[in-house]
């Protein structure tokens, strides 16, 4: 089964793409550099090694990424379709009779999709998660 995809479609996508992706990897580092901060001396004070608190926020980037992916597809979809907004794309697709609701398809495809692969990571690490904890 083959999927072709229009030009408009792999544009949207693509635009849609670069800021899911800048949001899903900067939001949940913006956390971990905020929840850092506020636990340091926390830390320092139990002599714990940087390398342990460094593998913990490893571990923990897969739920706070599950976490942020409704904001990161709420900011995707917003700034995509405000930047086709603002370039005057959407006039032209609108005059070329393209409607907003055939327009928009793609970004609710990739939206779902986006869920889709995001939890089944979620899912593999929190397995893996589990396995290294001791009992």
């Amino acid at each position: 089964m083959k999927i072709t995809l229009r030009t408009l479609d792999r544009y949207l996508l693509s635009e849609w793409l670069r800021v899911f992706l800048i949001t899903l990897l900067g939001f949940p580092i913006l956390v971990i550099v905020i929840d850092l901060t506020d636990k340091l001396d926390t830390y320092m004070a139990r002599g714990i090694k940087p390398d342990a608190v460094a593998l913990s926020y490893v571990f923990d980037l897969p739920e706070k990424m599950f976490l942020v992916l409704p904001v990161a597809v709420l900011f995707a979809t917003v700034f995509t379709v405000g930047s086709l907004g603002r370039h005057s794309e959407l006039t032209a697709a609108k005059a070329s009779g393209i409607s907003f609701h055939r327009l928009v398809r793609p970004l609710f495809g990739a939206a779902g999709a986006a869920f889709i692969v995001v939890h089944a990571v979620v899912k593999a690490f929190a397995g893996r998660r589990r396995a290294d904890e001791p009992r």
